[in-house]
């Protein structure tokens, strides 16, 4: 946890010094910034302070943006991932989300503004995460202080009996001996119940994205995993929908990101309000949803998709006193099918179909069959 009036450490990583400049001017009344120019000099500065950002270029000398990111995560977990580049293929991006699990992809060009919004708004995840990891050392320190609660619940309990074997002729002294231990048990239920509450809210937070309340990119592969491994055993189908927003890049940059994360939560309302109690859904990242659909057929998932599709354009969003619409291409993939042997095949197929669907003109659905 960060010690109380420091300032958050953000490292910027770009070859070009013209950049770094820029961006250490941009972003200093945000927090103290660091300079590097290459991979190794980004990882010497971590190794050697406390960072709490990464801002990355893609393009670097010798080793990429994305490889640095893919190290920053594996040593320092905890520290926010950014990818900054203004050539995306599927490749970087499957590397960027999948391996290094950045926490947002910077399209250039951007404005200075947007990106001070961004780091901003990702410190203040940021901070949230801290707080959590504050809350998991409290829980900690009550799990500590229940056992010792029991230990000397136990030793009263032990010292009560031997005053009930030596005083049981002392009817009144039973009744004030009762009446502590009825008062020690209510004392010990009340923290159990707190504790267990305590457990439940952590639990929902490291599973449960931030802005739109779906399950996170995370919990996703966790749950897909069991879910694929359980259909395949009891030869059961199993379908998922990936959903991608068209041009939402122009939605933030016309309305701002304030207006464009509402549009993401309204998106997840009408997902929430369209599946089955026995779907999951997820943000994927970024603009990006996952619906997995248990026991459901991929005609059934078809149907599903398109309806979602039709739900999200029809509906009227707005930013402020604009109203606008908003699009998205709808991948749908599932088994049995010959060509998917595992869940990660499942997750490709369903990715292409999207893909598919945004190279047809966007604003419909593909199925993968």
């Amino acid at each position: 946890m960060k010690k109380a009036g420091r300032k958050l450490h953000i490292l910027v990583v770009d070859d070009e010094q013209e950049n770094l400049d820029l961006l250490s001017e941009t972003l200093r009344e945000v927090g103290k910034v660091s300079m590097a120019r290459n991979y190794r000099s980004a990882i010497g500065i971590l190794e050697n302070g406390k960072v709490d950002m990464v801002i990355a270029d893609q393009r670097l000398p010798g080793r990429s943006g994305t490889d640095l990111l893919i190290e920053v995560r594996e040593r320092w977990p905890n520290v926010v991932r950014i990818l900054s580049t203004a050539f995306l293929d599927t490749d970087t991006v499957t590397r960027a989300l999948n391996e290094a699990q950045i926490h947002r992809l910077l399209l250039k060009p951007w404005t200075l503004q947007e990106l001070k919004n961004v780091v901003k708004l990702e410190l203040d995840r940021y901070k949230t995460a801290l707080k959590a990891i504050s809350l998991a050392k409290k829980l900690q320190n009550k799990n500590r202080e229940l056992n010792r609660v029991n230990e000397e619940l136990k030793r009263q309990r032990e010292e009560l009996q031997k005053l009930v074997e030596e005083y049981q002729r002392h009817k009144l002294f039973y009744a004030e001996l009762a009446k502590k231990f009825q008062y020690a048990n209510k004392e010990l239920a009340l923290m159990r119940q707190k504790l267990e509450e305590a457990n439940r809210r952590l639990q929902e937070l490291s599973i449960t994205d931030g802005l739109t309340g779906l399950f996170n990119y995370r919990h996703l592969h966790k749950l897909l995993k069991v879910e694929f491994h359980r259909a395949q055993r009891y030869n059961l189908p199993l379908s998922c929908i990936m959903i991608d927003l068209d041009f939402f890049k122009k939605v933030n940059d016309a309305h701002g990101h304030l207006n464009g994360d509402r549009v993401l939560q309204a998106v997840s309302e009408i997902i929430k309000t369209n599946i089955r109690r026995t779907d999951f859904a997820f943000r994927y990242g970024g603009d990006e949803f996952f619906i997995l659909s248990p026991n459901t057929s991929v005609d059934e998932a078809e149907f599903l998709a398109e309806r979602l599709r039709t739900e999200i354009e029809k509906h009227e969003f707005t930013a402020e006193q604009t109203k606008f619409k908003q699009t998205a291409s709808i991948g749908v993939a599932g088994i049995p099918h010959p060509d998917i042997k595992s869940d990660r095949d499942l997750l490709h197929k369903v990715d292409e179909a999207m893909y598919e669907a945004k190279k047809q003109g966007r604003n419909q659905k593909v199925v993968f069959r």
